[in-house]
C-alpha cells in the first residue's frame, strides 16, 4: 500500500489507478498507468511529487498556452481556439462563453482564460510522462488541447485530439 495525493491509499499490487476529483473548482480525472508492471517505490515517489506539483504545473501550462497563442499564428493552441470559436458561431451559444460588452479582453482572450485541465494521464514507464487534456467546455466540441509533459514538469508540446 501507498498513499498518493488525490487518490489516498492505493494497492501497489495494481498497475492502473484512476480517480475523479475536484481541481480548481472543476472535475478532473487522473489516471496512472504503469503499463502492466507493478509500480516501484521510486516511481511511486516520482508520481507523488508530480501530483503535489500539479497546481504549479497547471499555472505554468496555462502561461505557456497563452504565450504559444500570442507568438504562434499557426500553432495548435491558436487552432484549438479557432475551432472552439467556430463551434460557438455555429451553435448560437456565443453569449454563453464570450462577453461582448468586455472591452478589456478580446473574445479569443476570454476563451483562453476559460481553458481548464479535465484529464491527466501519467505513464511512469513511458517517454511521455504525463498527458494533460485542456478544454473550455466538453459539450460544445469534442476537440481537446493536449499538453505533453516530461517527468520533471517540462512542457514537451501541444496537439489537438478529438
Amino acid at each position: 500500500m501507498a498513499t498518493l495525493p488525490y487518490f489516498g491509499e492505493i494497492d501497489t499490487e495494481d498497475d492502473f489507478f484512476d480517480v475523479d476529483t475536484e481541481f480548481n473548482n472543476k472535475e478532473l480525472c487522473i489516471e496512472i498507468d504503469f503499463g502492466g508492471e507493478e509500480p516501484k517505490k521510486k516511481q511511486l515517489k516520482q508520481v507523488e511529487q508530480f501530483l503535489k506539483q500539479l497546481p504549479a504545473l497547471d499555472e505554468k501550462i496555462k502561461a505557456a498556452i497563452v504565450a504559444d497563442y500570442t507568438i504562434n499564428d499557426f500553432g495548435f493552441v491558436r487552432e484549438y481556439i479557432r475551432f472552439f470559436y467556430e463551434s460557438l458561431e455555429g451553435s448560437g451559444d456565443y453569449d454563453d462563453f464570450v462577453n461582448k460588452a468586455d472591452t478589456e479582453k478580446a473574445p479569443d482572450e476570454q476563451l483562453l482564460a476559460q481553458l481548464f485541465v479535465n484529464h491527466l494521464a501519467i505513464y511512469p514507464n513511458e517517454d511521455t510522462y504525463a498527458v494533460l487534456d485542456y478544454i473550455i467546455d466538453d459539450e460544445q466540441t469534442d476537440d481537446i488541447l493536449v499538453v505533453y509533459v516530461t517527468v520533471d514538469g517540462k512542457i514537451d508540446g501541444f496537439t489537438i485530439e478529438s
